[in-house]
């Protein structure tokens, strides 16, 4: 296995970064730092989801990753925002960049 791999027949992937789970949405922040952040004030992402039709009761992924239907839409409007790395992204809601990605994903699909 080592010959192949200096051989560069196949590399192994690098451990994913650990998740720092202190970090998480917080619906208490400033209107003008979370207009920054997400383009929209608490109140407008609430209302906004309203009319989305968002699940009141959260968004939840085939893999079973549950949100709140607040903190999922700052997470799509946050994705879209500006360009960053995934990981930059999901780090600042205290998530692994799958279950980010996840998320991201359904938001997007149950507001159509």
């Amino acid at each position: 296995m080592t010959v192949l791999q200096q051989q560069n027949c196949f590399r192994l992937r690098d451990a994913a970064p650990p998740v720092d789970n202190s970090r998480r949405f917080d619906v208490m922040l400033d209107d003008a730092t979370v207009k920054a952040r997400y383009r929209f004030t608490i109140t407008e992402l609430r209302e906004l989801a309203k009319k989305l039709k968002l699940p009141e009761d959260g968004v939840t992924t085939p893999s079973g990753d549950r949100v709140d239907h607040v903190e999922a839409l700052a997470m799509l409007c946050r994705r879209l925002s500006e360009p960053s790395k995934l990981l930059t992204v999901a780090s600042e809601f205290g998530r692994g960049t799958g279950p980010y990605s996840r998320v991201v994903k359904k938001t997007r699909s149950a507001s159509r």
